[in-house]
């Protein structure tokens, strides 16, 4: 018998031995997680929790890990005008943790505008000062631009949508 038709015959009593013991011979496939289309209204309901204070909409909203970065305004050096200072970056890693950090959130943060601005796709430069050192976990994310309000400096929100659940996985304010 030639090798041509050694290796079908093979395969074929594989096949028949593995259905006889009731043993499925088809390939696996590897998951692939289902991509949801980040969604302006999921960002906006996020930042309508956030100034109506609801913990437990934020914590239903948002996804474990959650990433949280502020930066403050800073007097520039030369005395005129002001400057991004160094920015603080949490990562929040369990549901009694993430109630907690939006418990203390919603004390002292508030978001003047509640419709997007503008839905930027991942690694897109426009924020590229604020998002500047960031983790890389924010690199994946769809970022969501709110304006938080101005007095002597023009305040932001960005709220950081994922493709693979839909939730929100940061938030970025100034």
């Amino acid at each position: 018998m030639s090798r041509a038709m050694i290796l079908p015959l093979l395969i074929s009593s594989m096949l028949l031995a593995c259905s006889a013991e009731g043993q499925s011979v088809e390939s696996e496939k590897p998951s692939v997680a289902q991509r949801v289309e980040p969604s302006a209204g999921t960002a906006e309901a996020f930042v309508e929790a956030i100034n109506r204070k609801d913990v437990s909409a934020l914590v239903e909203m948002a996804s474990i890990p959650f990433q949280y970065r502020s930066q403050e305004w800073v007097s520039a050096d030369d005395g005129y005008g002001f400057v991004l200072g160094a920015a603080e970056d949490q990562q929040i890693g369990d549901a009694g943790a993430l109630r907690k950090f939006f418990e203390g959130l919603v004390g002292r943060v508030e978001i003047e505008n509640e419709k997007i601005s503008d839905l930027l796709p991942p690694g897109d430069s426009l924020l590229e000062e604020e998002m500047s050192g960031a983790p890389k976990a924010w690199s994946t994310l769809y970022l969501g631009l709110f304006l938080r309000g101005s007095g002597d400096v023009e305040h932001l929100a960005v709220v950081g949508l994922s493709s693979d659940s839909g939730k929100v996985g940061a938030l970025y304010v100034n």
